[in-house]
């Protein structure tokens, strides 16, 4: 005699269930690595969320304290190096909507404009060399950087007041710090 034959139907259940065993290892795996994808894309983009909330922070403080303090060109520059690697990462994977997006933008560009006005006050600053139209020139840039200045605090027509500025100046200062950070702290929670 020879060795049994299988029954079909057996056959046919054990062929149905290692099919089944592919297929569920399959769907695990697909599960499995969409989910790490997923968690690692959440992650970026909420440590990309959180540089942009603390460089916006850091732009305001720098802002302020260029505004409140008494030199006119000053050394330092407000931060932006969040915003030029992590703006178009989120733009690009479509973290924000088309408003969110000109809303930060607005502020990042009026960063770089301040610290352009800076950098031109701090070619006019020749201290200490006594000619006028160097100083003239040094006040003039100072004030414009405090222009730019005025729209990355939330209280910028307050300090504009303060300065002394006429009511049209005032009226032009409009602040592009609120919706910037309530647009970082929608994505991240306060």
């Amino acid at each position: 005699m020879g060795p049994p034959t299988p029954d079909p139907y057996l056959l046919q259940v054990l062929r149905s269930s290692e099919f089944a065993a592919a297929l569920t290892a399959v769907v695990v795996t697909l599960v499995a690595t969409w989910g790490k994808d997923w968690l690692a894309t959440r992650r970026r983009r909420k440590g990309r969320w959180g540089a942009l909330r603390a460089e916006i922070e850091l732009c305001r403080k720098t802002a302020d304290g260029f505004l409140r303090g008494t030199i006119l060109a000053p050394t330092y520059r407000a931060p932006t190096s969040a915003a030029e690697r992590a703006l178009p990462e989120l733009i690009g994977d479509a973290a924000m909507t088309e408003e969110e997006a000109k809303g930060l933008l607005l502020f990042f560009a009026e960063v770089a404009s301040l610290n352009r006005a800076l950098d031109r006050a701090q070619e006019s600053d020749k201290s200490g060399l006594g000619d006028p139209l160097d100083a003239l020139a040094l006040e003039e840039r100072a004030g414009t950087a405090k222009l730019k200045a005025v729209k990355l605090v939330p209280d910028g027509r307050e300090i504009g007041r303060a300065l002394g500025w006429h009511q049209g100046a005032l009226d032009n200062i409009r602040d592009l710090y609120t919706p910037a950070r309530a647009i970082v702290d929608a994505h991240l929670g306060k």
